[in-house]
């Protein structure tokens, strides 16, 4: 497994934050860094009762996709996503990938701190995602700034 996480300071409140998550209109607001492709559009599939279960099934600008399962939810203090169902070739290098947004309200400002764990599913994989990693956390740096800006 390789892990990473970034964070970025924002005026905005932990709900209007998380409650820009769940909506797919603004996902493509992720523009991607170097090899890793930005989002085309993406589609959301949820329960009506609760955001835990939500599903977000992503198509990037290079034609890849994958989804991403809401499993852990607080309003206002935690998202955390399940990603999988890789095209490939991202498939056959990864099994999962776990993303998990915190928020924490303080001084007037919310930090937030994203975290992603990466599982390989063999050494060719494991290599391979090291290297992907380096891209994906400035890829994710970007856009957590972007969210945190309110732009």
């Amino acid at each position: 497994m390789i892990s990473f996480s970034v964070t970025a300071s924002s005026a905005i409140s932990p709900e209007s934050l998380c409650e820009n998550i769940f909506d797919a209109g603004q996902w493509s607001s992720f523009k991607g860094y170097g090899p890793i492709p930005g989002i085309a559009r993406v589609s959301k599939s949820s329960n009506e009762e609760s955001e835990l279960g939500t599903v977000f099934h992503v198509e990037n600008l290079d034609g890849s996709s994958h989804d991403e399962e809401v499993i852990e939810y607080i309003p206002g203090q935690l998202i955390k996503m399940h990603m999988h169902n890789f095209s490939a070739p991202l498939d056959r290098l990864a099994s999962h990938f776990t993303e998990r947004w915190d928020f924490q309200h303080l001084d007037n400002k919310t930090v937030i701190t994203r975290s992603m764990e990466l599982h390989e599913k063999n050494i060719l994989g494991g290599i391979l995602l090291r290297i992907i990693s380096v891209f994906l956390k400035k890829a994710l740096k970007r856009h957590t700034e972007f969210i945190a800006s309110g732009s």
